[in-house]
């Protein structure tokens, strides 16, 4: 998984991501919970980390055991399924207006 590609901290992107796919003590969760509440930055952080979890699930970039976490954890809530939904509906609308490569 790419998860360097911000220009945050790596590990704050690996930590938020281990805490999307409930990868982390209770304490830990709570801890980032309790940030995101008092830092609007880390907040949007974690939602620039969904966006990308989802995509790199809808393009099978996850492996066997973090894509049964996603499922367990984004298919339990009506909210972000719909997310999921969106991004598999987005990519299949990309994929149909990417221009055929030529082979060579």
């Amino acid at each position: 998984m790419n998860r360097t590609s911000h220009k945050d901290d790596p590990a704050d992107v690996d930590l938020i991501t281990r805490y999307l796919l409930g990868d982390l003590p209770e304490k830990q969760q709570a801890e980032i919970e309790d940030r995101a509440f008092q830092d609007a930055d880390y907040m949007k952080l974690i939602q620039t980390v969904e966006i990308d979890l989802i995509d790199e699930y809808v393009r099978g970039g996850l492996s066997t055991r973090e894509r049964r976490q996603f499922e367990a954890r984004f298919f339990a809530s009506a909210d972000r399924r719909r997310k999921v939904e969106f991004a598999k509906t987005l990519a299949a609308a990309r994929s149909e207006f990417e221009p055929e490569k030529d082979p060579d």
